[in-house]
């Protein structure tokens, strides 16, 4: 099992942290976040987010590859892991 959207689970506790990673992708104002042992690197112009792991300690770090996801793909993925019904 992968576990580089591990990160997901601190989003889910935080309804602040779900407004700023989903804010961020819609108003284009943080390049980069760090979210636990994980880094997400936005490029606004193509739409895409690279989620990798920086902890080389990290209990899972040999499952947590490199990830490229699409905005779209990450705002479903945030909204579903919250339980969003908007």
């Amino acid at each position: 099992m992968i576990h580089t959207i591990d990160f997901l689970y601190e989003v889910r506790k935080s309804k602040e942290l779900e407004r700023r990673l989903l804010d961020n992708m819609k108003n284009r104002k943080e390049a980069h976040l760090l979210i636990g042992d994980f880094s997400l690197e936005f490029d606004f112009d193509r739409r895409m987010v690279n989620i990798s792991c920086m902890n080389p300690q990290h209990s899972f770090f040999h499952k947590c590859p490199p990830l490229d996801w699409t905005f779209e793909e990450m705002e479903e993925t945030v909204k579903a892991v919250v339980g969003d019904k908007k």
